[in-house]
């Protein structure tokens, strides 16, 4: 379904206006405790409740009952009865307490249904009606908008399956999923989804086959009043909640994204977000650095994780830890040990360990006598390589258990088990030696390899070891979980390839805004730096536009050292891929260099020629980018040509303090040529978070008019001599 923010009501800050009006025995709107009367409601009614399962409201009501909700009331003019239970015409009808209503009629005929909750008095509501997008016509998004509000009541929706809350058996789901979900025990988790459809699968069929079941399951739908953040801040004050898992398509406020991730994962929750939509399509085609490197995920993902969540791409990765999470089975660190009986699957396995962020550390702890003489070809290193363990395979398996159990600097274990639980006579001497392994084990047992449920249930209940059909899904868990994201492989997107003389010309005049279709027109020159003058603790570097040769070394002589001459146009983002930056230049070379960048500049369509003094130390790149869900954030990164590269960058919410911004400079690897590396001197890191600072506090301001902001390189000099930003553009 379409979740554009165009569908979404517009409002300061990026937030749909929620019903603020208090009610009696209520609370304000936005508050965590204001969503009681959506997930403790004292009863609940259907309002379509139908005796049919192919109807949402026969399929809401049968859930409901079948689950044991007493409180719960068929709302239906057409039947005098829903499933043996009496059906009242409409919810002012129903005689008993209702503070949750589930409305499953057409849309046209939402707005009236909720104005009759107002006047009912109800806290909540879930609209799973879909139809109130801006293709939907006859302005029905704006009267359901108005309804809501009038009735001073929360909404979920429009456009979700529900809700579950599993403790109470509170389905108020319209989920055909549930009808095929195979059993499993509740544990203490919860998935937030945008979409019933991957709500339904992931957070119901596909988490269950891994042998739990969520406690909470939510689909905020189109995300009209309650949204993804408000529900996690919610769920944040719930007792015993180990990990809630959001799969999300979009972000409609990132800062209340983030302030919720901060709540839970203070509150001891792990927040494990799948995110969606993390195409670079929109980065690529950006004409500023910070536009091509930026792409929305990448300041998503950074953001967010600097809260405490975790965010991957991959949906099986997200599922099997949200698992591990519901089963108590996280281990403390990124420390693996594996035990194979197969050279090969233990080098496999080490590199899928290493490829999720995980380590493992070589053995302290010798090999007893018991376990040598079991397995006198062993290898008892990590991985352990138990080698002939066919000829006492219990016995084999225990003493490589036990091994490992010894080692004090191992945070879990996973044994390579392919196929042997699979065959007749081995699976029960397997599965004995790894339960007999397991008893000196006190951190998290894995097993890897194919297994029927009925030996992995086996494996679990008697010993508290989880089974995985393949190392990769482990490890990929293992890695999501607990993995240092900068060892993993691949942890950093590819750099966005640098544009060429054909993108450029192309292009001319314009830009386009980091994630979004938005077109802008690019700003160099004197009006870019008008607009730069708002930050003092960012001086810009001394230049001036010359018209001739001449002109170039009076300025040269002037400057009383090397220049740079370049090209400024709007057209032209990437001057140094396009040959327009030449330097430094001295002397008679000043001459050549104009004649060269006179010849390029008419060939491509025109610009001016600027002439700059040369200046010297390390190149950091400084950005803003204005993000749809985030607003304004700083970009920090290595500066020239290496920023997009290395894709060295990290990104923070604007403005930021000094503090803050020493603590994104020391995120990045270039950090180690500020504080001086090899023996080079250190730079004036003093002077570059002044720059970021007055930089960020620029682009918060109401009054900044700019989408972006493309400062490369800025050029920091040694310790107490400043910094100065040689080359800027902005974008509209």
């Amino acid at each position: 379904m379409d979740r554009a923010a165009a569908d979404l009501p517009a409002v300061p800050g990026g937030r749909p206006r929620a019903a603020t009006r208090r009610r009696d025995g209520g609370v304000t709107a936005g508050e965590p405790a204001s969503l009681a009367g959506l997930f403790a409601p004292a009863g609940v009614a259907v309002v379509g409740a139908s005796p049919s399962p192919s109807r949402a409201g026969g399929r809401v009501f049968g859930h409901l009952l079948d689950h044991g909700y007493a409180t719960a009331y068929p709302v239906n003019p057409r039947y005098h009865e829903v499933r043996g239970i009496t059906c009242h015409p409409g919810i002012e009808d129903v005689p008993g307490p209702v503070d949750l209503a589930v409305i499953c009629v057409s849309a046209p005929r939402v707005p009236e249904v909720l104005r009759a909750c107002g006047r009912r008095r109800v806290k909540a509501a879930i609209v799973h009606s879909d139809g109130f997008g801006p293709r939907d016509g006859d302005g029905l998004a704006q009267q359901l908008r108005d309804a809501w509000s009038a009735a001073g009541l929360r909404m979920l929706g429009p456009n979700t399956n529900g809700l579950r809350v599993a403790s109470t058996g509170m389905l108020a789901d319209a989920s055909t999923g549930l009808a095929i979900s195979p059993a499993a025990p509740t544990a203490p988790i919860a998935m937030i989804t945008q979409s019933g459809g991957l709500g339904s699968f992931f957070g119901s069929v596909f988490l269950q086959s891994r042998g739990v079941g969520a406690r909470y399951l939510v689909d905020t739908g189109n995300e009209f009043d309650i949204d993804a953040a408000e529900v996690l801040s919610y769920l944040a004050g719930e007792p015993e909640l180990a990990a809630v898992g959001l799969i999300l398509e979009s972000c409609r406020d990132g800062r209340r994204l983030v302030a919720a991730v901060t709540r839970a994962v203070a509150a001891g929750v792990r927040v494990l977000i799948l995110k969606l939509a993390t195409g670079g399509a929109g980065a690529s085609a950006a004409e500023s650095h910070a536009g091509a490197i930026a792409g929305r995920f990448d300041v998503f993902r950074q953001l967010l994780e600097a809260a405490g969540a975790r965010v991957c791409e991959q949906p099986r990765p997200f599922v099997d830890a949200l698992a591990l999470c519901g089963r108590g089975a996280v281990p403390a660190g990124p420390g693996v040990g594996i035990v194979t009986g197969s050279g090969g699957f233990g080098v496999l396995a080490a590199d899928l360990a290493g490829r999720a962020g995980l380590r493992l550390p070589q053995p302290t702890v010798p090999p007893t006598e018991a376990a040598r003489e079991v397995l006198p070809l062993a290898r008892f290193a990590n991985p352990a390589d138990l080698s002939a363990q066919g000829q006492q395979p219990a016995a084999a398996v225990a003493r490589g258990v036990e091994f490992h159990a010894a080692q004090p600097n191992l945070d879990c274990i996973a044994v390579m088990q392919p196929h042997s639980l699979l065959h007749p006579r081995l699976r029960p001497e397997i599965t004995a030696g790894l339960i007999e392994g397991a008893t000196q084990v006190k951190v998290p047992l894995y097993v890897c390899g194919m297994a029927a449920k009925q030996t992995a249930d086996e494996l679990w209940q008697a010993a508290r070891i989880s089974v995985f059909e393949s190392p990769d899904d482990l490890f990929g868990a293992l890695g999501l979980l607990v993995g240092d994201p900068d060892r993993a492989a691949g942890a950093d997107r590819p750099p966005a390839p640098p544009a060429t003389a054909a993108t450029a010309a192309g292009t001319a005049g314009a830009a386009t805004a980091v994630g979004t279709a938005v077109v802008g027109t690019a700003v160099v020159g004197t009006a870019a730096r008008e607009a730069l003058a708002g930050a003092p603790g960012l001086p810009l570097v001394r230049e001036q536009t010359v018209g001739s040769a001449a002109a170039a070394q009076a300025f040269a002589a002037q400057a009383g050292g090397p220049i740079v001459l370049k090209v400024h146009a709007p057209a032209y983002a990437h001057k140094s891929e396009l040959g327009l930056v030449i330097g430094p230049v001295a002397g008679d070379e000043v001459v050549a260099a104009y004649q060269t960048l006179a010849r390029r500049r008419d060939r491509l369509g025109g610009g001016d020629l600027v002439a700059a003094v040369f200046e010297q130390g390390v190149e950091i790149a400084l950005g803003m980018l204005r993000d749809p869900s985030f607003g304004p954030v700083l970009m920090a990164g290595a500066g020239g040509r290496l920023v997009e590269l290395l894709g060295d960058v990290a990104f923070a919410p604007a403005p930021v303090t000094l503090t803050e911004a020493d603590r994104l400079l020391s995120g990045l690897k270039v950090s180690a040529l500020l504080r001086g590396y090899r023996g080079a001197p250190p730079a004036d890191i003093d002077a570059l978070t002044r720059a970021m600072v007055s930089l960020s506090e620029l682009a918060a301001g109401a009054d900044f008019a700019y989408r972006q902001v493309d400062i490369n390189p800025v050029i920091v000099r040694g310790p107490g001599q400043g910094v100065v930003a040689v080359d800027y553009l902005l974008v509209t």
